[in-house]
C-alpha cells in the first residue's frame, strides 16, 4: 500500500468534502490494496477502464508527460472534485460530474487508492475505490449536498488528461 498518497488523498478528499458538510472518510486498507492492483493493471495494459467489481465506487485518473509522469494523491483528488464547475445539483446522474459527486457522497463513509507507472514512466494511473459506494440513482440530492463554505482549491501542479467514474 502506497501509504504517501492514501494519506494525501484522504486529507485532500476530507479537506473538500468538509467544505460540503460532509462527514470524513477514513482509510480502508483493503480498498487500496484493490486499487493499487488495479492500477498495476492498468499501467501494465496502458488502459483506462474501470473495473467491473460493483461493491465499491471507483474514480481513476490518468496522467502523461513526455518525460516522467508524475499524479499526487492531491492532485488526482482535485481533478475529480474540479468537475463541481459543472455540476447540476438535481437528483438524476450526470456523467460530466461523476467524480466530483463520488468525491463528497455522503454516505461514502471509506476509500482507499492506488497509483502505478506504465513500464516507460510517461503514463501513471491513480485508482480510488469507495464504500459504500456513491452515484446511486435517486439518492443524489441526500448524498450531493452544496457547499456550506467556500472551497479553497488545493495545491496542484498538474492537470488531468482523462478521469472516469462509475455510473451505478
Amino acid at each position: 500500500m502506497d501509504r504517501q498518497l492514501n494519506d494525501e488523498a484522504i486529507a485532500a478528499h476530507n479537506q473538500l468534502r468538509a467544505a460540503h458538510g460532509c462527514p470524513k472518510l477514513t482509510l480502508d486498507p483493503e480498498l487500496a490494496r484493490g486499487a493499487q492492483k488495479w492500477a498495476e493493471e492498468l499501467a501494465k495494459t496502458k488502459r483506462l477502464q474501470h473495473s467491473n467489481d460493483k461493491r465499491f465506487g471507483e474514480n481513476l485518473a490518468y496522467q502523461q508527460s513526455s518525460v516522467k509522469a508524475a499524479l499526487s494523491g492531491q492532485q488526482a483528488t482535485q481533478m475529480w472534485y474540479d468537475e463541481i464547475h459543472v455540476h447540476q445539483y438535481v437528483e438524476q446522474f450526470q456523467p460530466q460530474s461523476g467524480h466530483f459527486t463520488q468525491v463528497i457522497w455522503k454516505g461514502t463513509q471509506k476509500a482507499g487508492f492506488g497509483r502505478a507507472s506504465s513500464s516507460d514512466g510517461k503514463s501513471i494511473y491513480v485508482v480510488g475505490r469507495y464504500t459504500p459506494p456513491g452515484n446511486m440513482v435517486g439518492k443524489f440530492c441526500e448524498n450531493v449536498p452544496r457547499p456550506i463554505r467556500p472551497v479553497e482549491k488545493l495545491p496542484a501542479k498538474k492537470r488531468r488528461k482523462r478521469a472516469k467514474c462509475v455510473i451505478q
